[in-house]
């Protein structure tokens, strides 16, 4: 099956090359042309160069191999993976499509990004595949989490069943919702212990809060203390330029003034020293460091100038501000969804998840995720799955956002 991305200014496309041999399915063409099945890709027939083309929308889309390119996918998102599948299924045995028809390659399977529906590939035409199921199964085996005994249990019995005669998904619907009623009995007392251990941070905060409230109320009495000596000394001081005031009283003012001034310079030094040493203890290092701080929604980034940077930077405006960051723990996705992304910019032209920053050949690379409003580098939109190396001094344009590679 041959099969290539297009995109223009607004929309991005999945062209799947129709052989002239199966051009005469009509049926099935009309099914898929004229009908909006729920779960399925938009679907139009065109004639290019003397070829005949499926044209699937994808805009706003991602596959699954994009989705988990950099994570691992959990027992719960498996069964909902699956469970899906079978919904979306059944849709097609409404219009008399078959399982067969389907596209089961998770470069082919979708998600919508604003929605999180799945959405899968459909041919008007059955496919003549001994194992369709064969790259989906090893997909899952390689990126499901490892640490979750039921998904390891999951994937490897679907990977195994899936080579069986006659297999269907549907065989698998059982097994899957035994296994979750397992994990969700793990998950409920998983939450029990989080709730609780919640509490007792929220009480370790509540404490901390009340240390700091009474170290500034100690601190309060110091400093009164030293302004009423100040005061007090200058005051008695003044006393002695009464013309009233007899000799012997102008040098017990004296002394008295000497003495107050002394006590309160004395006071205060002892307390910059004192406060000085805590500083200390509680920062030890950070005497010689310049520190600076990016922030980017309600993350803070922290970054110290302990040694000469080695690393590519991208800086951008954001509202009037100077930003930066640096390209270092690769991949790096970019785009406004915050759960999901690395660098969020909150500009309305740039997708929930737009583009990626990885590390391609040794070298940092950017690929575009399929976004609505494209991803441009020096200029040059990148096109579905392309991968183009980044160099210093390279303009990166997401959406309407300008990034500077440094």
């Amino acid at each position: 099956m041959e099969f290539t991305y297009k995109t223009d200014l607004y929309s991005s496309y999945l062209l799947i090359t129709v052989d002239d041999s199966l051009s005469h399915n009509k049926y099935s063409f009309k099914m898929l042309e004229n009908n909006r099945i729920k779960g399925v890709l938009e679907c139009k027939k065109r004639m290019e160069d003397g070829k005949t083309y499926l044209y699937l929308d994808i805009t706003g889309k991602k596959n699954l191999s994009q989705e988990y390119r950099d994570r691992e996918m959990s027992f719960f998102e498996l069964t909902d993976l699956f469970q899906n599948l079978i919904i979306i299924l059944e849709a097609l045995r409404e219009y008399l499509l078959t399982e067969r028809m389907v596209i089961f390659e998770p470069e082919f399977i979708y998600r919508d990004i604003e929605s999180g529906n799945l959405l899968l590939a459909v041919v008007p035409w059955e496919r003549e595949e001994e194992y369709p199921l064969r790259k989906l199964a090893e997909f899952l085996l390689e990126k499901i989490n490892h640490l979750e005994e039921n998904g390891v249990s999951a994937a490897y019995h679907f990977y195994r069943s899936q080579s069986q005669p006659q297999f269907s998904i549907y065989q698998f619907q059982g097994i899957l919702e035994k296994e979750n009623i397992l994990n969700r009995q793990k998950e409920n007392a998983l939450e029990v212990k989080e709730i609780e251990g919640d509490k007792k941070e929220e009480n370790l905060i509540m404490y901390e809060e009340k240390e700091e409230n009474y170290e500034i109320q100690e601190s309060v009495p110091s400093s009164f203390f030293w302004v009423l000596s100040m005061i007090s000394s200058l005051g008695i001081l003044c006393l002695t330029f009464l013309p009233f005031i007899k000799k012997n009283q102008k040098l017990a003012c004296f002394v008295l003034s000497a003495v107050l001034m002394i006590i309160g310079i004395g006071s205060k030094i002892i307390r910059e020293i004192k406060q000085r040493n805590e500083n200390k203890s509680i920062s030890p290092g950070l005497k010689d460091e310049q520190e600076y701080y990016i922030t980017e929604g309600e993350e803070t980034v922290f970054f110290t100038d302990t040694s000469p940077v080695t690393y590519l930077q991208l800086q951008w405006k954001e509202k009037g501000k100077q930003k930066e960051m640096e390209i270092k723990d690769l991949p790096i996705t970019i785009g406004k969804k915050k759960e999901q992304v690395s660098l969020m910019l909150s500009d309305p032209s740039v997708s929930r998840i737009h583009c990626r920053i990885i590390e391609h050949e040794g070298e940092p690379a950017l690929i575009d995720l399929g976004s609505t409003n494209g991803t441009y580098l020096n200029g040059i939109r990148l096109n579905k799955e392309e991968i183009l190396q980044i160099e210093k001094n390279d303009e990166i344009l997401v959406g309407k956002v300008k990034l500077l590679v440094v």
